[in-house]
């Protein structure tokens, strides 16, 4: 696939003065001089975007390279070597950024240099932060409308030393340094740390574990996973995975292997925010997904008269239809349980029952056999 796209790359180039050179890994840099305009660089970027699509390099035909690029242009984003490739680089991180599927390309402009040093000062200090073992997770419950019992957790990352940064804008950052992979580690061992004591003390509860796209594209989740559990003697049928829509935008295919090698294991799969991105039907008909978790933003406040009540609504019924569980997020009311349960959701989470707890304090409220909310929690109405 690299010597394929490089081809592709030095296709596009000409003259004496311009050149492609691979810098390491999957990153590529062209030289092209006289230097392009904008709509030069924009009709550029549009023909590597569509000839890519096209690219064949298996054997069996496989088809199609998705790519980030950034240019920066001499002599205004830059005069030494080091300051363009620094400015291209950033222009390029900022069109993987801003990318939901397919390729994006991005070109410099002076606000990205310094969004450039607060992203490479925060790269440092969650390296600094992995190092010292800073990083925590705490687990907010989650709640089965009817029976108001505890079934399950969200664990959520922290970190309690950290610089006040929101943990998306960390995520973000770690995607990018490739920081993720450690990340995931801990997050993973603490995740089944939990599940092994909540077996050993004969708890029922699952956990579900958010993850990133980066990890879902280039690793084997279904081994690591697996890895873990063994080490922790804990059971994969008890391990919830929470993916957001863009994760299976980018490669159908790609999802649906990995989500059946999940299911071989007995790992059930989430749709995490549902209704923040594509929402798409025709995803979800392809997709052998367990949970819908219907985001925040559509529950705080609802009510008959307020437009987000028809989209929860079809939500559930959706859901319900195509034999997939419901969890509402952000919940943190008595009117908004509810409502949610008249309209037949199954599970609930958010401040009005808990706030995210430590592992112990978990493990003592999964130990209860009763809490104070059971008398007020309705039964969810169900489709007939």
């Amino acid at each position: 696939m690299l010597t394929e796209f490089a081809k592709l790359l030095q296709s596009h180039i000409s003259g004496d003065d311009s050149l492609v050179a691979r810098l390491g890994g999957d990153e590529f840099a062209m030289l092209i001089s006289p230097a392009l305009s904008d709509d030069d660089f924009y009709t550029l970027s549009d023909q590597l975007i569509n000839e890519s699509r096209q690219l064949v390099y298996t054997d069996s035909g496989d088809r199609g390279v998705q790519f980030s690029l950034g240019m920066a242009r001499y002599p205004e984003h830059g005069i030494s070597m080091e300051d363009l490739l620094r400015a291209a680089d950033t222009a390029m991180y900022r069109a993987k950024r801003d990318k939901i599927t397919g390729s994006r390309y991005q070109l410099f402009h002076a606000g990205m240099d310094e969004t450039r040093i607060q992203r490479a000062q925060l790269r440092d200090l969650v390296a600094q932060g992995l190092e010292n073992d800073e990083f925590k997770l705490m687990y907010q419950p989650i709640v089965a409308l009817g029976s108001g019992d505890v079934v399950s957790a969200e664990a959520l990352l922290r970190w309690p030393a950290g610089p006040g940064v929101a943990i998306p804008d960390i995520i973000s950052v770690a995607e990018d340094s490739g920081l993720i992979l450690k990340l995931s580690e801990i997050i993973f061992d603490q995740a089944f740390g939990l599940l092994a004591r909540l077996q050993d003390q004969g708890l029922k509860q699952t956990v579900a574990v958010n993850l990133s796209g980066v990890q879902f594209r280039y690793q084997d989740i279904a081994a690591i996973l697996t890895n873990y559990a063994r080490a922790h003697g804990a059971d994969t049928h008890r391990l919830i995975i929470e993916i957001t829509e863009s994760i299976f935008l980018d490669n159908i295919e790609k999802t649906q292997q990995t989500i059946r090698e999940l299911s071989q294991h007995g790992v059930r799969v989430a749709i995490d925010d549902f209704g923040t991105g594509y929402s798409s039907l025709a995803y979800l008909q392809k997709l052998t997904v367990d949970w819908i978790k219907v985001d925040q933003s559509f529950i705080t406040n609802i009510n008959e008269s307020n437009p987000n009540y028809q989209i929860v609504n079809a939500i559930v019924q959706m859901g319900q239809a195509l034999n997939m569980g419901l969890v509402a997020e952000g919940v943190e009311s008595l009117a908004e349980l509810e409502q949610l349960a008249a309209m037949g959701c199954e599970r609930v989470q958010g401040y009005y029952f808990s706030r995210p707890l430590s592992d112990s304090d978990f493990i003592e409220l999964a130990s209860k056999q009763a809490h104070p909310w059971q008398s007020i929690v309705p039964e969810p109405k169900l489709l007939p």
